[in-house]
């Protein structure tokens, strides 16, 4: 979970390309929640911080890429 603006790159036909997975999560069910805290601390999204209950997915990549 580190999706920030360092780890995206383009290539010469401005093709959108991700790097560094070293922190990522493969989720394997709709709707399956993650509970783990990481990532760059500037780019983690306010319910990683907050540590809920119901964890969080997809949303915080969201939150991370916006900021």
């Amino acid at each position: 979970r580190d999706l920030k603006l360092d780890n995206i790159m383009m290539d010469a036909n401005m093709n959108v390309k991700i790097r560094d997975f070293g922190l990522a999560a493969e989720l394997q069910y709709d709707g399956e929640r993650k509970r783990t805290i990481c990532g760059t601390p500037n780019y983690i999204a306010p319910e990683i911080i907050e540590g809920s209950r119901e964890g969080h997915s997809y949303e915080v990549d969201v939150w991370a890429f916006g900021v």
